[in-house]
């Protein structure tokens, strides 16, 4: 992108092209080097972390918990912390939890949150919308509607401007129905701290269900 070339119509992408763009830009406005690449990467990660310190400390965590949560977290995953649209879209989700958790939440900010999360990965960008229209009671559906808009359709001109809206479709939606990576969760059980995660989290998820 970084050199004038279009996503879809000029090499192969499967996902959502908002994250590859935006390092385009960055890299033409600085320098085409790997190092710009690590320090936008280390600038994600930063990001994740701090809003998870935001979250933690807006629900009255202590002081004391926050830091060793966030240490923790920071052993676990520094090897997967990368400039990633699964990163970025992990942050769009913290951004919105932490909204949502405020006594007024800001419906359109919630929604271009939402609407960017698709622009980075239509998968899972697609739950997330459904989400924050489906879950809270308390929201207002149109603003939130108008908020998704934003961004999805400045993606979707970009696109349609750049003569690629065949490849994307081939690409990004009938594509990715063929796309398979993953693992078995079984796979996930073995003897270090990755195998103990994977056994505590189905019983966090059954214990919190049952609370709420």
């Amino acid at each position: 992108i970084k050199n004038g070339l279009i996503p879809y119509k000029d090499f192969n992408m499967i996902q959502m092209p908002l994250l590859p763009i935006i390092n385009g830009l960055v890299l033409k406005l600085t320098i085409d080097n790997l190092l710009i690449m690590r320090i936008c990467g280390a600038l994600l990660s930063a990001s994740i972390m701090f809003m998870i310190y935001k979250i933690l400390k807006h629900i009255n965590v202590s002081k004391n918990n926050i830091t060793i949560s966030l240490i923790l977290i920071g052993l676990i995953t520094q090897n997967v912390f990368y400039n990633d649209y699964n990163m970025a879209t992990l942050l769009m989700v913290l951004l919105i939890i932490y909204n949502e958790l405020k006594e007024k939440p800001n419906d359109i900010l919630i929604g271009i949150f939402a609407g960017i999360s698709l622009c980075l990965k239509q998968t899972s960008g697609v739950v997330i919308i459904l989400s924050t229209l489906l879950i809270n009671k308390n929201k207002n559906i149109k603003k939130r509607i108008f908020g998704i808009s934003i961004p999805t359709m400045l993606i979707f001109f970009y696109i349609l401007l750049n003569g690629a809206l065949r490849d994307f479709i081939d690409y990004a939606i009938i594509g990715a129905k063929d796309f398979h990576n993953s693992i078995s969760y079984f796979e996930l059980f073995k003897f270090n701290y990755i195998g103990l995660l994977a056994l505590l989290l189905p019983l966090v998820l059954i214990y919190s269900f049952t609370k709420i």
